[in-house]
């Protein structure tokens, strides 16, 4: 009769760490140790001597060492190779495909591995490929991760990410420019998942990476990482982590006389999207210095600059925002620059914002989004799309402001950033609101009069009678011309100069 042991479970693995006085995780010292009785016991006695962290105990390297020990040559390299990736790892083939083979189905057989599906195998716990590396010299596990690095990148997957984890950890032997290449990939890799805190990450790591670098084209690489570093923390939530980037490249900018570099950080240094609030000083003032500083050619740039000290300057200076947005929207149109025009469009219907506007605010928005979608800025077409929203919900116009809300919301999705997603379930349930007070409202006048009820008009009586051109110009979501656009606003020259 044969009888299969198992390990701990996880309540016997909390009854042993407290009968060690040790606090900790049960969980995760069951998968560290794999719940056998004897690791688990070694590992916690190590612990108390010399700290947690600490590598795999004598006594456990030395078991796990001798049932390596009987495994053929092959398994060795798989195990090494695998203890290079992780606890989880995909079968490389740095040798041969045969080789390899024969190296999985020995350390199948021994019980060191397990196949997980999809092509991967597990350790059957942590302290099998921490005794691995720690076997290993420091010179094998470098050149090691350097060839896995080498294998990943031939295989044309989107592994940027793990590339990058490989080169770092082969230390000197990758270059430095090596290295900051490939933090580089995996950063824009991790953009277009969405995974910006992600992306911060890698940013930082080519940071580091070209701490020694000296010279000229040093300090322009480090600004350009620096901002990407910028708007990558932006996204992911860290407001504050982000203007440190950006107030970075603005003194190396002031440093190195560069006009251009220095409009580029102070738009980081503003964030992103649309907040109208009392004006940050030192974002207007470096605004203020770089717009000064641009040379006249560079109109897409002075035209973004304006946009952004307009929205700025909304509540201390209506009416300088309202000359430096249409001096923005000026120069993007001469420009030929889509990008430039959706921001200056946005910052007009920021300046426009007042009730007597409305048409014209509507306006602004509806070509924003036209401008933001020839630039493929879709952050740009939700911006706009929020401004539409806003715009038809005062004008009262239910079936375009449903569309409306539906197409935002499926961009929105795709974008994936909580800083846009949050306006759906408001709007919705401002509707709703309006809709149960329409009710009400109704109700209460059916139980005053004895005559029947009039037809429901919702929100406000006086949406019906809106004049058909303007019902018209707004029911469709994004359709009008840019030469209307230009008619709507002959912008006149600001006062405000540029250097």
């Amino acid at each position: 009769m044969q009888f299969e042991l198992c390990g701990l479970d996880e309540a016997a693995v909390a009854a042993v760490l407290a009968r060690h006085d040790a606090s900790g995780d049960a969980a995760a010292y069951r998968e560290r140790t794999g719940g056998n009785p004897f690791f688990l016991d070694e590992l916690l006695r190590e612990e108390a001597e010399l700290g947690a962290g600490s590598a795999p105990p004598p006594g456990v390297r030395e078991v796990i060492g001798r049932r390596i020990a009987r495994l053929p040559a092959p398994a060795h390299g798989v195990l090494q190779e695998g203890a290079a990736q992780g606890l989880e790892f995909e079968p490389l083939v740095l040798t041969t495909a045969e080789r390899v083979l024969d190296g999985l189905d020995a350390a199948v057989g021994a019980g060191l591995v397990t196949a997980v599906g999809g092509g991967r195998y597990a350790f059957a716990h942590a302290l099998i490929a921490e005794t691995v590396l720690a076997e290993m010299s420091s010179a094998r596990r470098a050149g090691l991760h350097l060839r896995i690095a080498e294998v990943l990148a031939e295989s044309g997957r989107p592994r940027a990410g793990e590339i990058a984890k490989h080169v770092r950890a082969a230390g000197p032997l990758a270059p430095p420019e090596r290295l900051v290449a490939a933090e580089l990939t995996a950063a824009r890799e991790a953009q277009e998942m969405l995974s910006y805190a992600d992306a911060a990450a890698h940013y930082e790591a080519a940071l580091a990476a070209l701490e020694s670098a000296r010279g000229q084209q040093e300090v322009h690489s480090r600004a350009e990482i620096l901002l990407a570093l910028g708007a990558a923390r932006d996204r992911a939530g860290a407001r504050a982590k982000a203007r440190e980037a950006f107030a970075t490249v603005v003194g190396i900018a002031r440093d190195t006389r560069d006009p251009v570099l220095l409009a580029r950080a102070a738009l980081g240094h503003g964030g992103v999207g649309v907040l109208v609030a009392a004006p940050d000083a030192s974002v207007t003032q470096t605004l203020e210095e770089a717009l000064d500083r641009l040379p006249r050619h560079e109109r897409a740039l002075a035209a973004r600059l304006q946009a952004r000290l307009a929205i700025e300057l909304y509540y201390p200076d209506r009416a300088g925002a309202e000359t430096l947005s249409a001096q923005a929207v000026e120069d993007a149109r001469a420009a030929d620059d889509p990008a430039a025009l959706a921001a200056a469009l946005n910052a007009r219907r920021v300046a426009c914002w007042t009730p007597e506007l409305i048409e014209e605010r509507l306006d602004a928005a509806t070509e924003m989004i036209e401008a933001a979608e020839a630039a493929h800025d879709r952050e740009g077409v939700l911006q706009g799309r929020n401004w539409r929203v806003v715009d038809l919900m005062e004008l009262g116009y239910r079936g375009p402001l449903e569309v409306e809300i539906d197409a935002y919301q499926e961009l929105a999705d795709a974008v994936g950033l909580a800083h846009y997603r949050w306006y759906v379930p408001m709007w919705r349930s401002a509707l709703a609101q309006l809709e149960a007070a329409g009710a009400t409202r109704e109700s209460c006048a059916t139980r005053r009069s004895s005559s029947p009820p009039r037809p429901r008009t919702r929100w406000r009586r006086g949406w019906c009678a809106r004049n058909t051109t303007a019902r018209s110009r707004s029911a469709g979501p994004t359709t009008r011309s840019t030469a209307t656009a230009s008619q709507r606003w002959p912008p006149p020259r600001p006062s405000h100069g540029r250097g």
